[in-house]
Parts: C-alpha cells; sequence; structure tokens
C-alpha cells in the first residue's frame, strides 16, 4: 500500500488555485502596462529621430497602436482559460470535506491579497506617467480595478460546482 501526504494529494486545491490565478493576471496586467507605457516611450523617440525614416517610423507606429488591443484579448482570454479550468477541475478532482476549511481559509487571504493588488493598479493607473498607458488598456483596467468583484464571482461558482457535484454524485 502507497502512503500519501496531504502535500503530495491533488485534492482540495481550490484555495491554491484561486490565488495562482490572482497572481497570473496580475502579473498579467502589470507586465502589459509596463510594456504599453515603454512602447510609447520607444515609439516618441523613433517619430522623433530622423535617421529612422518615414518607413521605420510608420512601422512603430502601427505596433505601438496595435499593442494595447493584443494584449486586452490576450488577458481577457488568460481570464476565461483560467475561470473555466478552475471549474472543471473543482468538478473532476474528487476532495475531502476537510480541504473545505483550508480552503476558505486561503480564499479569505487572497481576497485580501486581491484588494491590495487591485489598489496597486489603482495607484499605478492614475499615475500621471502611466496615466495614458492604462487608459489604452481599457478591459485589462476594468478588471483589475475590479478584481475582488471577479475573485469573489470564480468562488462563487466554485462553490456552485462542488455543490452540483454533491447532487449530482459526480
Amino acid at each position: 500500500m502507497i502512503s500519501r501526504s496531504i502535500s503530495s494529494s491533488k485534492k482540495g486545491q481550490t484555495g491554491v488555485q484561486i490565488i495562482f490565478i490572482v497572481l497570473a493576471l496580475s502579473a498579467l496586467a502589470f507586465s502589459a502596462l509596463f510594456t504599453t507605457f515603454l512602447m510609447g516611450v520607444a515609439n516618441s523617440e523613433v517619430q522623433a529621430d530622423t535617421s529612422f525614416g518615414g518607413e521605420g517610423a510608420d512601422v512603430m507606429q502601427d505596433l505601438t497602436d496595435r499593442q494595447p488591443t493584443w494584449l486586452d484579448g490576450l488577458f481577457l482570454m488568460a481570464l476565461m482559460i483560467f475561470w473555466v479550468m478552475l471549474i472543471i477541475t473543482t468538478l473532476f478532482i474528487d476532495s475531502h470535506p476537510i480541504f473545505f476549511i483550508l480552503s476558505i481559509i486561503l480564499i479569505v487571504v487572497t481576497i485580501v491579497v486581491a484588494g491590495y493588488i487591485a489598489n496597486a493598479w489603482d495607484d499605478l493607473a492614475k499615475d500621471a506617467d502611466f496615466s495614458s498607458s492604462a487608459d489604452m488598456l481599457p478591459k485589462i483596467n476594468y478588471v483589475m480595478t475590479h478584481l475582488l468583484e471577479f475573485i469573489m464571482g470564480m468562488v462563487v461558482t466554485v462553490v456552485i460546482s462542488l455543490y452540483g457535484k454533491s447532487r449530482l454524485g459526480l
């Protein structure tokens, strides 16, 4: 018989998964903001430098114009994929009721951390240097401004999934 410890078990990972989602989305959002800011600075330098010629400046302007839309879409796609994978893992991974208590504690910690991250985003997005870059990322800005509501939505869908799983006998 193989003995398995709680730490090596994949049961009851809902809290850890939500923490991962918050951190991954935050890293993606802050990276997108800094990338958009740096692209804007680089584009200004390229436009001001006459040695690049008209074609180089046009290419850089086109990249600078399209990059925020692409990053917004990437962020929303990551959010949806993380949310769907959270529901799937909640439905198909068996969990013992003892892990529910641990998950509740981790979710409360995650909500507190998400509040700090949302406040940090708000402060950075309102900063004079980054405000124009944040305005070019409307979807990321909306999600990060309402990060607590999105996390609570994830928690509610996890609770519904757990309840539905127990009712369906999955």
